[in-house]
């Protein structure tokens, strides 16, 4: 198609969560698609499990793994937002947990347009299923459950930085089902149109159609957030960033605590526990932060040994890392060390 560069290599550096952040071309709209249709019937499941693995999350099916299995997905990114269509025709659960959370995942908000499909389960903090027509917004910084007989989705993955000035509250509205109302309606008609352009249209193009984009999900979700939610946003999404700023600055300090934080910052503790309220506690903020800062400088090689990283991390017992490093992330530390794991 023209304007458009074809990658089918799905690297991890290309997949929806971290190329967000890429310098992408400034001509053409750039695009990644994998589809297991050319692969043997025995190979096709196993080779989209292993892509979601290395990538966004967990694949799994109650057949043999080596029964058909027919998927394909593809997305076109701006600089703003990332459309998205993912199809899979054979029953599937897909899991995302802490171990596929990462800095890049958590900056992203997903808008979900489900085209036909049949949910048979979630954990996404709605007890409705996901069906055809309906949208639904999803948290990359949460986890994730879905299983499903078939589904065909269209999605729109926005960061968030991008909807912060338009939709204070919006970090809230994980699982959310949009109410059927002439602006959800009027979104699901310009979801699937910017779909079916994307492909058509250069990168000038492209951007000034994420930019509408953007006021459209602004204007509907801005309806789905309750007036208190939007209120207390608005109060506190400065005092939350400013506390992420102090941990980070003293992340290294083993005596970090709760108090220290609420001097740091200015507030009370109370304040400081309602504005830290989605990631459960001060401390459990402090403890996911050091955790992927740690993940981080083991990936980059920049640490030799698994002691290390926790030091560096604000850590002082090596035992007590290990132990919260798997138990968030699912596998023991000194993986990560390993030449050539990721």
């Amino acid at each position: 198609m023209h304007g458009q560069q074809s990658d089918t290599s799905w690297r991890k550096t290309d997949n929806p969560l971290h190329i967000i952040r890429r310098g992408l071309d400034p001509v053409r709209v750039h695009r990644t698609a994998s589809d297991t249709s050319a692969l043997p019937a025995s190979e096709q499941f196993s080779f989209w499990r292993d892509t979601a693995a290395s990538s966004v999350g967990l694949v799994d099916r109650s057949a043999a793994y080596d029964a058909p299995f027919s998927a394909s997905n593809c997305n076109y990114f701006t600089s703003k937002v990332v459309y998205s269509r993912h199809s899979v025709r054979h029953p599937s659960a897909f899991r995302r947990d802490n171990r596929h959370i990462d800095s890049a995942s958590a900056e992203i908000l997903a808008v979900q347009l489900r085209l036909n499909g049949v949910e048979t389960e979630n954990s996404v903090g709605t007890a409705k299923l996901f069906s055809t027509g309906d949208i639904r917004i999803a948290d990359l910084s949460r986890p994730l459950y879905s299983a499903n007989l078939r589904y065909d989705n269209l999605a729109v993955l926005v960061s968030k930085k991008h909807l912060a000035d338009k939709l204070p509250g919006f970090d809230r509205l994980h699982g959310v089902t949009l109410e059927d109302t002439a602006m959800t309606r009027f979104l699901k008609t310009h979801i699937v149109s910017a779909w079916e352009t994307v492909s058509t249209v250069s990168r000038v193009e492209a951007e000034k159609m994420a930019a509408v984009t953007l006021e459209m999900l602004g204007a509907a979700l801005l309806g789905t957030a309750a007036p208190e939610m939007i209120e207390d946003a608005c109060l506190d999404g400065p005092v939350l960033r400013t506390v992420h700023q102090y941990i980070k600055q003293h992340l290294d300090d083993p005596a970090l605590s709760t108090a220290q934080i609420a001097n740091g910052v200015g507030v009370s503790r109370a304040k400081l526990f309602r504005v830290c309220r989605p990631h459960g506690t001060p401390m459990a903020l402090v403890r996911h932060r050091r955790l992927h800062a740690a993940r981080a400088l083991m990936v980059a090689g920049t640490v030799r040994t698994v002691a290390e990283a926790a030091y560096r991390v604000g850590y002082e017992d090596r035992s007590s890392f290990s132990r919260a490093f798997r138990n968030a992330f699912g596998i023991p530390a000194r993986e990560f060390l390993r030449p050539g794991y990721h």
